[in-house]
């Protein structure tokens, strides 16, 4: 069972969520909770003491200190008072011991059975997996779904409120594989990130040093313009393997090593070789085989993007299912490194069509990456269109967004049975736009919340300014290469307004927006250290002079 990393450590809050079905809020007495709801449909309530569980109804035994064999002792108990009744029992650790969290195991056991009393506990069987619709995974739920499964079970209707699902029992064994997986995990997790965030800033660092050196200097050789593009394509090519991290076998350093080098180094070896004569393509490249990887795998059920080595994974309690906030960006360059080659039309349509899929209930599930997406498209139409963004522009681009939306939310709202984020999402703030203006507000908060946590995070916050100011005014050596590519300095520029809009609309803040400034660098960075090795033409040979006349 999962449960919420940003408060998984505070017990009052576990607890509060257990009975809300739903993580801490603000305004927690806003939360109608399981035990209100029973007790409003007529069902009664009793805890602490087994003598009181006699009428049928619901008891509750929240006993901190009760060892395992104490609560099969206490749930026999139970089952035998009243042999002839359907009975649901839900055994539940909230907080991991202090034996799991010497291993860095964070998902906590949980036991569920139901049924006549006097078969709820054979002496011998299999035992089966449980899921929910929250996390659409065989062997895992989380916290929030204990209310509503029980909930459930006495047919009460299930507030919106409450953002788990009911749990049931899935045809899978039970999860100690998965239980494995997921300490595996935890033990490289810390090491792995801290590594990938140096390579990439120092990458990044590098790169600019290089614009600035170059801007000096007017030209380079075209070993190191060589040298320089490899070493954007790896750093774009990156975060594919890193998106796709659980469809390893498992995860110690010698394997996720081999994953995440041997396919960024032949993804951008591969983008080099592609069509030699146009060097662009290379971005295009990586964006087609992002967009191939990220629809493939939110088909087959998202199992890659499930644990991505990024963090951000189904045992966190944050994203179940579905696209991984920090994948927006990828998402969205993917796409603009593929519309670019485009007419506008069609290029919109790619856009506003990955929209759809980001915020689809059955693939991406994630509302704030289809509004990133949709706003993308109606960015990009305008500017490819009418060559500015005014405020007449951006209130179209701001209509796209809006329509796609809509497009979602119904979607989300009528065209699936399950649950979904957006369906919450809708049922939440649907109702009054002082609702909607206080969820968008909870999210600035958490991005704020960040920034004060991990102040490193204002280095893309300034970043994504600065980019973008740099692909409006084309400095130096950035306007020769844009001379060149004129269409990527479109790219940058979209690249970064859409990362405000991932950082407004997204409940993870600058985690949804930040991967966005290394796929700026890269649309303004490559024109330049490609176009940069090619003699200006008053500097040709006259032979090829000769020859252009000719």
């Amino acid at each position: 069972m999962a449960t919420n990393q940003t408060y998984r450590n505070d017990r009052t809050s576990v607890d509060e969520a257990l009975l809300d079905g739903a993580g801490p809020v603000p305004d927690a007495a806003a939360l109608p909770s399981l035990l209100l709801q029973l007790k409003l449909s007529g069902i009664s309530v009793c805890g602490i003491r087994l003598e009181c569980a006699t009428a049928p109804g619901f008891a509750w035994f929240p006993q901190s200190t009760m060892s395992p064999a104490q609560a099969g002792v206490v749930a026999r108990s139970f089952a035998a008072s009243d042999d002839g009744a359907q009975t649901l029992i839900v055994v539940v650790a909230l907080q991991p011991t202090a034996g799991m969290d010497r291993v860095g195991d964070e998902v906590t056991p949980i036991v569920m059975a139901e049924g006549a009393p006097s078969r709820l506990f054979p002496t011998n069987g299999p035992m089966h997996a449980l899921t929910s619709d929250t996390t659409r995974y065989p062997g895992l739920v989380a916290n929030v779904d204990v209310a509503p499964t029980i909930l459930s079970f006495f047919h009460v209707p299930i507030p919106s409120s409450m953002s788990g699902s009911p749990m049931r029992v899935a045809r899978a064994p039970a999860p100690f594989t998965l239980d494995r997986r997921q300490i595996q995990y935890r033990a490289i997790r810390t090491p792995l990130q801290v590594t990938e965030g140096i390579l990439v800033s120092a990458a990044g660092i590098a790169v600019i040093l290089g614009l600035v050196a170059l801007d000096r200097r007017g030209r380079i050789s075209k070993r190191a313009s060589l040298a320089w593009r490899s070493l954007i394509l790896l750093v774009v090519a990156l975060p594919i393997p890193l998106a796709l991290g659980g469809l390893l076998p498992s995860f110690t350093y010698a394997t996720v090593t081999a994953w995440v080098v041997l396919w960024a180094v032949l993804l951008a070896g591969l983008a080099l070789v592609v069509r030699r004569d146009d060097p662009m393509f290379a971005l295009t490249f990586l964006g087609i085989v992002g967009l191939v990887a990220l629809f493939a795998d939110l088909l087959i059920g998202a199992h890659g993007l499930r644990i991505p080595l990024l963090g951000g994974t189904m045992f966190e309690g944050v994203r179940m299912y579905g696209l991984p906030n920090a994948f927006i960006s990828t998402l969205l360059a993917s796409g603009l490194f593929c519309a670019v080659r485009l007419d506008t039309a069609r290029g919109t349509i790619l856009l506003a069509g990955c929209g759809l899929v980001a915020g689809l209930p059955q693939l991406g599930a994630d509302v704030g990456a289809s509004i990133t997406l949709f706003a993308a498209a109606g960015l990009w139409w305008q500017l490819r269109s009418r060559g500015r963004l005014g405020i007449r522009e951006l209130v179209v681009a701001f209509l796209v967004t809006v329509a796609g939306l809509a497009v979602v939310l119904l979607v989300s709202r009528f065209g699936t049975s399950a649950p979904t984020h957006a369906t919450r999402f809708v049922e939440r703030t649907g109702s009054s736009p002082s609702s909607a203006l206080a969820e968008i507000g909870h999210r600035l908060w958490v991005g704020v919340h960040q920034i004060a946590t991990y102040p490193v995070s204002l280095i893309p916050l300034i970043g994504l300014p600065a980019m973008l100011w740099v692909a409006v005014r084309r400095p130096g050596v950035v306007g020769r290469g844009v001379a060149g590519a004129p269409a990527w300095r479109d790219v940058a520029i979209v690249v970064a307004l859409a990362a405000a809009v991932a950082y407004i609309a997204n409940d993870t803040g600058m985690a949804a927006a930040a991967p966005a400034l290394l796929y700026g660098i890269a649309a303004i960075a490559y024109p330049a250290f490609t176009f940069a090795c090619r003699p200006a033409p008053s500097e040709r040979p006259d032979r090829e002079r000769e020859a252009s006349a000719a």
